[in-house]
């Protein structure tokens, strides 16, 4: 191991481990991320820079001990700080290049309550792969933003993919809130939602329902493309005769079908 001092800091080239031989060269020419005050460089099937930390104190102790910790701080307006940056570059032709949380549970069957409980102290066994926490004074503008680099900009083909059989209640769940919980803004050339089932049609099944808080289905679409509706209200359904306040126009097999309604 050889530390080299420069001008904006320290870098540490690793040249020789006697534990894994094949990892002896150094790459001078990585340097793409500028100055720092350190800088780990390792070429080859070795990890370039490790932090660990076993937590073993008394049980309930009020600690937070991290295995790295990353902090940004930015003082001038119109500046940008990164806490953490991470980047996996691709140069061939095949192969993955990704940054990974992972969450490795051997102390038990996990909590199945939404929200959990997270205090020091608490009985629910919690392993959570990735946390992403809002603090301060004032609101954070957004928690995940998937967005094109900024450099050198692109695309991805899918946002989020969830795997299948990886989860078994919920694939997402978002809970109440002030706000909307969902708002999707699409190109009207295309399509808005789409649900695909992965098996055949069961008709008694629903592919969309809303539950009222009192957990009562109030409308339903069956996958066969069927509505279901609950009514419980209490007025008076209009006698026959009664002039219709207008008409809900639907399409049935490519046919428009008018139905009167009522106001109440």
């Amino acid at each position: 191991m050889v530390f080299g001092r420069l001008a904006y800091g320290l870098v540490i080239y690793v040249l020789f481990m006697p534990s894994f031989g094949v990892c002896e060269k150094w790459a001078p020419d990585i340097y793409p991320f500028g100055k720092g005050a350190l800088k780990v460089i390792m070429k080859g099937p070795c990890n370039s820079l490790i932090g660990i930390v076993h937590n073993d104190s008394q049980p309930n102790t009020f600690a937070f001990p991290t295995g790295t910790t990353a902090y940004g701080q930015n003082d001038s307006d119109g500046n940008s700080t990164f806490g953490l940056y991470a980047e996996a570059r691709q140069y061939a032709n095949s192969g993955v290049v990704t940054n990974e949380a992972v969450s490795m549970n051997f102390g038990g069957y996990p909590s199945l309550s939404l929200p959990p409980d997270r205090s020091i102290g608490t009985l629910e066994q919690n392993p959570i792969a990735l946390t992403v926490a809002a603090g301060g004074d004032w609101p954070s503008s957004i928690g995940i933003h998937i967005s094109k680099e900024g450099q050198k900009p692109n695309t991805f083909l899918t946002g989020i993919y969830l795997s299948p059989m990886s989860w078994e209640r919920y694939g997402i769940f978002i809970d109440s809130g002030i706000g909307t919980p969902l708002v999707i803004r699409h190109d009207t050339q295309q399509v808005g939602i789409r649900l695909l089932g992965s098996g055949d049609i069961k008709p008694m099944y629903s592919a969309f329902t809303y539950t009222d808080a009192s957990g009562t289905n109030r409308f339903a679409i069956k996958q066969d493309g069927h509505l279901f509706f609950t009514n419980t209200a209490t007025t008076s359904i209009p006698p026959a005769s009664s002039i219709n306040s207008g008409w809900l126009k639907i399409e049935i097999d490519g046919q428009i079908k008018l139905i009167p309604y009522f106001d109440p």
